[in-house]
């Protein structure tokens, strides 16, 4: 879809140089394990970085060097899209970050309107709308205004919410299915068919799901995701009040060292699935070995509806909710993309969760 594929330069000037690879770098991945991710209250550091970026599709990793030495780096992944009725190439933006003791010089704002740049390049060579999203979290006004000033736009939000099992066990059978399976793919399509923004191609990870016959009733894309609480100065104590206390028997299972839980993706809901997703979820948590599960959805869909109605999403859910905006960019695509998209739900989230 674009030119991920090769080593490309996108900006040398005063010492400064940004560079677009195809690989991560060791540097890279040492740079993200350090830095603290997070807003108010709490704040974590990644734990396996390496196979998280390995999820990404299609990737591309800019590097920022300040005199030879990396200071910045943002992640880049590409896939196919749908808004309305038009077919898009999709091109995700995550894992920002500069070093602490090179804040406040304008460098992540030249990263960005670098990467930006080469996008706009990019997109002028092919036929197809192309839309650039980012997703922060709505608390985080610095780096909204910062993507803002540089032409992106709100397009919607979405919830994240932890769900949490004492004791989950295996309670109905489940399967993987392929990545290729029509019947996954037509079932996909018709579960997002109420949104304004979909992915068209999954995410990585083993796609489980319950089936009734031939049909799929309940699937989830699963992956496991490790992150630190301890390091950051004051994070274990901001979960223990916003979570802690609301269920006891949490702070037993709850190691801020190695934090993890389950991350569900291209999540699939019938309109009468709920009760078949009270007995998959904790299937799916039993065959992990995790006791927490992660949904990214966005409030407005009839996933989310289905499963809130259905008592999925329960104290703890709300207790550690954080909403999430998505800020969009578009080229090759109508003046009024960004409004129609925006109307509806959205059936795209982050990858680097």
């Amino acid at each position: 879809m674009f030119g991920f594929s090769e080593d490309i330069p996108l900006h040398d000037e005063s010492g400064v140089s940004i560079r677009l690879r195809p690989h991560a770098s060791e540097a890279f991945v040492r740079l993200i394990e350090a830095t603290d991710f997070g807003s108010e209250g709490l704040r974590y550091r990644r734990l396996g970085v390496p196979a998280q970026i390995a999820r990404l599709e299609c990737p591309a990793f800019v590097e920022l060097h300040v005199d030879k030495e990396l200071v910045g780096t943002y992640a880049l992944s590409a896939r196919r899209l749908r808004f309305g009725d038009r077919n898009a190439i999709g091109v995700y933006r995550g894992l920002l970050t500069v070093h602490p003791e090179a804040r406040g010089r304008g460098l992540g704002r030249k990263l960005v309107e670098h990467t930006l740049k080469w996008m706009s390049v990019e997109a002028s060579t092919v036929d197809e709308p192309v839309l650039s999203w980012g997703c922060i979290e709505s608390s985080n006004s610095h780096s909204r205004k910062l993507l803002e000033s540089l032409g992106a736009a709100r397009v919607g939000s979405l919830d994240s919410m932890l769900v949490y099992r004492q004791w989950p066990r295996a309670r109905i059978g489940i399967e993987e299915r392929d990545a290729e399976d029509w019947r996954l793919a037509a079932a996909l399509s018709a579960a997002g068919s109420d949104s304004g923004l979909r992915a068209d191609t999954g995410t990585a990870g083993r796609y489980l799901a319950v089936t009734q016959g031939k049909e799929i009733v309940a699937g989830a894309r699963v992956t496991i995701t490790r992150i630190d609480l301890s390091r950051a100065v004051g994070a274990y104590g901001a979960f223990h009040e916003r979570v802690g206390r609301f269920i006891p028997a949490v702070r037993r299972r709850f190691d801020p060292k190695d934090f993890t839980y389950l991350r569900l993706s291209d999540v699939l809901v019938r309109a009468d699935s709920a009760a078949v997703w009270k007995n998959f979820l904790p299937t799916l948590m039993h065959e992990h070995g995790v006791h927490m599960a992660m949904f990214v959805l966005d409030p407005r869909s009839r996933a989310y509806q289905t499963l809130s109605e259905g008592g999925l999403f329960g104290r703890f859910a709300h207790s550690t909710r954080t909403q999430l905006d998505v800020l969009a960019t578009t080229w090759n695509a109508p003046n009024n993309a960004i409004e129609l998209i925006s109307r509806r739900p959205l059936a795209i989230g982050p990858l680097d969760v």
